[in-house]
């Protein structure tokens, strides 16, 4: 229930509020600070989330989000960009922000969110009645991801164990220096990039297989590639892996990236046919 409270704040003093007031809810999910989280969504408060499915009810979103406070932190949103507008009463706001989302499980970087939602002013501050977090999709990768979602599906059994198998045999190979088993990993024809740096700073390079190979020969010794977690999609023809990756030299860790991988079978030999490799010197956390 809206409550009718007088005026009191200028518009850009609610702003202010509400900045204050929302990253700090964000920074509670990241602390696992669970009753701080809650208690800043009103009573009928909805949160939607990314899946078609998620529409949490206050309660609901309550219970589903309790494991991942209870192991000491919820979820990494670093909010940006945001944008406010008050209702000339004073008593509701809606706003718009993007966040980076760091998964801390991972830990890497996924990318960019965007969040919009309704606050409203009651007797106890600031709460939020509902909140819309959703992806961020280019128009000119509509198509490619319609096309994923028709075919893809998480790839069962031994096709699975082949398909990672091919991906990690890749980069243990690569940094042994072992040319013979990169070129019997790759598909003729594939295409690697390379992407190094972040932000303003990154910048890529295009190799074909041939230049991957031979760029082998001179991988930095004693440096080693470990692989965490992978996502695996395909359709029974082709596959796809992003895979996490946190770079080690000599036992500690000296980077991380995001590496992709394409594969397609021939036969009943998986062989990768793209790479788009992601390598930073820094972690996200910063403990390198």
């Amino acid at each position: 229930m809206l409550c009718a409270l007088p005026v009191s704040l200028r518009a850009q003093d609610a702003v202010a509020e509400l900045n204050t007031f929302l990253d700090a809810w964000h920074h509670a999910a990241a602390v696992a600070a669970e009753s701080t989280y809650f208690a800043a969504m009103d009573s009928d408060a909805v949160y939607l989330g990314t899946d078609p499915g998620e529409r949490w009810t206050k309660q609901a979103f309550h219970e589903w989000a309790k494991p991942f406070f209870a192991r000491g932190k919820a979820w990494a949103f670093t909010p940006f960009g945001r944008h406010i507008t008050v209702a000339a009463a004073g008593d509701i706001a809606w706003f718009d922000e993007k966040l980076k989302w760091f998964d801390d499980r991972l830990r890497v970087w996924m990318g960019t969110l965007r969040g919009s939602g309704v606050v409203r002013r009651t007797t106890a501050g600031w709460r939020i009645a509902q909140y819309n977090l959703a992806m961020e999709l280019p128009n000119d990768r509509l198509g490619d991801v319609v096309r994923l979602l028709r075919v893809s599906h998480a790839v069962p059994g031994p096709d699975a164990q082949a398909i990672l198998a091919t991906v990690r045999g890749l980069l243990g190979a690569y940094a042994a220096r072992d040319t013979a088993r990169v070129r019997a990993a790759l598909d003729p024809g594939a295409r690697i990039t390379v992407v190094t740096g972040d932000d303003s700073t990154a910048h890529s390079t295009a190799q074909t297989a041939a230049e991957y190979v031979r760029a082998a020969t001179s991988a930095p010794a004693g440096v080693r590639d470990s692989v965490p977690e992978t996502t695996l999609l395909g359709d029974g023809s082709v596959a796809f892996v992003w895979a996490p990756v946190q770079t080690y030299e000599q036992g500690r860790r000296a980077g991380c990236g995001l590496d992709q991988f394409q594969l397609v079978r021939e036969g009943n030999v998986w062989r990768i046919s793209s790479i788009v490799v992601h390598r930073s010197a820094s972690c996200p956390d910063g403990s390198n």
